[in-house]
């Protein structure tokens, strides 16, 4: 467990899961997040810091990665309606934490690749992204793009408050985490 100290700052993050009722129904719903995240979806934005996937290509083009995400799709058997083909998280970080990653130089794909491997291990497909702060959003922020259906199981990914708040506590501890190791790297250089 870590001990906080006054010189430490309060990450105290932001997670918003998207996952409402009604949202992401239809198959386009895939396409239409992961091409917003990498920003490739036809709008003028210049605020992508980096982008990348777990559990798909994310070295190809971005259609391969979507083909990849529908292919897994089809391991669930449904009765009925399929529901959400596609979860939308982003996690906006604190301006005293986005202060921190600035000042401590921390590589921000290594954060949000660490919270896509917690994905991952679940069994789903994630494809993420961060973006810096711009006219629109004032706090660096990122973007995660979760697969619904299970790649091990082919169940599909139920989702509540409670696990969302414990992603969002996760991910807390991972940006901390990094904050304290460039600090004590800082002080201590080899």
């Amino acid at each position: 467990m870590m001990t906080r100290t006054t010189d430490m700052p309060q990450t105290g993050g932001t997670l918003l899961n998207k996952a409402g009722k009604g949202n992401y129904q239809t198959q386009d719903s895939i396409k239409n997040v992961i091409r917003y995240i990498a920003r490739e979806n036809g709008m003028s934005k210049d605020d992508l810091i980096c982008r990348g996937a777990m559990g798909a290509t994310d070295f190809t083009s971005i259609d391969m990665t979507i083909r990849q995400f529908r292919c897994v799709q089809l391991l669930h058997e449904r009765k009925g309606n399929f529901g959400r083909y596609i979860d939308h998280e982003i996690y906006s970080f604190s301006e005293e934490a986005q202060e921190a990653i600035y000042e401590n130089d921390i590589p921000v794909e290594k954060i949000a690749r660490s919270m896509a491997q917690d994905f991952y291990d679940d069994g789903f497909q994630v494809y993420y992204g961060v973006h810096r702060p711009d006219g629109t959003e004032k706090h660096l922020h990122m973007h995660f793009a979760v697969n619904t259906v299970n790649f091990k199981t082919g169940k599909k990914r139920h989702e509540n408050k409670t696990a969302t708040k414990k992603r969002q506590e996760r991910l807390d501890r991972i940006v901390m985490a990094e904050i304290i190791n460039r600090q004590k790297s800082a002080k201590n250089p080899s």
